[in-house]
């Protein structure tokens, strides 16, 4: 950090003529900075991995050499002028999409957008939001089921708030409850094409449990900008078929951001078509929640698992959920439903990117000036 604040000084001195030759010419005012880029509101929480920032700003003619954008004093984007350009930008815009998760839950972030005009020196502007991510880990209390634990383990030190029900009996209530303010949720129980079961064996169905609710507790609005809580951006449900439609995809309400994004982008639902072994649920979870927890994408963690079916690596067995056969599992039992766009990219660490390349980091420029 401080070598980079030398650089950033001699650069400064470096520009000082330039500055005094352009000034003559140089008009301050017109609109000066904003955050965001829009000049519209901050978004009313950050959560999950496709969350924007960013910054624009015009000092009248005046010539800009220098800007930088902020998140919590870490330097995500900037623009420095070139003396062998021809001439500095009159008019800037620097925006990132980043991983809130790069905070605790919970953490307010500060977007600090600073300009340097010709002329008339810094000019700032600074936003401010919180960080809302939540991981809902619910286990059906059934004796035989014990692998909740195992993704509360993966999803440690995540910067999540890790809300687990492991062991004791739960209402459907409950469960509609702890929805509201997760954007991740973990169920492993018991399940059919429609319904889940609560702790206490009453059914979760996907439209009077999961949209209705949803609809409520999402609000006025659309995310991140609503006026109640973020939507969620993976729901995996480790139960027999309920993955044999994407009924249980209204979880992901309202499905848009509000930037204009593609259908369902950075969600998904994951879930099985067949009849599953309550033996294997540990092997299901770890499956998936490891390279999910690493950065990887939902589309990503299916494929492994499936190149692991096919290679003999993994030799597990199910009930068929057509014939009731008991069969070997086959790549396409687990069911993943996204967006057609960006089929299964979501990402639950590390910044969004739309394809299911390697993680890039917490955060990455969409908008260099």
């Amino acid at each position: 950090m401080v070598g980079k604040r030398i650089v950033a000084i001699r650069w400064l001195l470096s520009v000082a003529a330039l500055s005094a030759a352009l000034s003559p010419v140089a008009q301050p005012g017109g609109f000066g900075p904003q955050v965001p880029a829009d000049g519209g509101p901050m978004p009313r929480y950050f959560s999950g991995t496709n969350c924007r920032a960013s910054g624009y700003a015009q000092l009248g003619n005046e010539p800009i050499l220098f800007a930088y954008l902020h998140l919590n004093n870490e330097l995500v984007a900037s623009y420095a002028y070139d003396p062998n350009d021809p001439e500095p930008l009159h008019a800037i815009t620097l925006e990132v999409m980043f991983d809130s998760s790069h905070w605790m839950d919970g953490t307010e972030v500060e977007v600090k957008f600073g300009v340097y005009g010709a002329s008339t020196g810094w000019h700032v502007a600074t936003g401010r939001s919180v960080v809302k991510n939540t991981a809902m880990l619910w286990e059906h209390p059934d004796p035989r089921i014990d692998a909740v634990w195992l993704a509360e383990s993966l999803l440690q030190g995540k910067n999540y708030t890790l809300d687990v029900r492991n062991g004791g009996r739960w209402s459907r209530e409950e469960y509609i409850a702890a929805m509201d303010g997760s954007n991740v949720i973990f169920y492993d129980g018991h399940g059919t094409p429609d319904v889940h079961r609560a702790g206490d064996d009453n059914g979760i169905h996907w439209y009077d449990h999961y949209e209705v609710p949803r609809i409520v507790q999402i609000g006025g609005g659309t995310p991140p900008f609503n006026s109640g809580a973020p939507p969620v951006n993976f729901i995996y449900l480790l139960c027999c078929r309920c993955g044999l439609t994407n009924n249980f995809v209204r979880a992901c309400y309202p499905y848009y951001m509000a930037w204009g994004g593609p259908w369902m982008e950075n969600q998904a639902l994951m879930a099985w078509r067949p009849e599953v072994l309550l033996k294997d649920y540990e092997i299901l979870t770890v499956e998936i929640w490891g390279p999910m927890s690493g950065g990887l994408t939902a589309a990503y963690a299916q494929t492994a698992f499936e190149q692991k079916l096919l290679n003999g690596d993994l030799d597990l067995y199910v009930y068929d959920q057509f014939t009731g056969a008991y069969r070997q599992m086959v790549p396409g039992d687990l069911a993943l439903y996204a967006g057609l766009e960006e089929y299964g990219c979501v990402r639950i660490k590390s910044v969004y990117t739309g394809t299911n390349e390697m993680p890039v980091g917490w955060y990455r420029v969409t908008i260099p000036f």
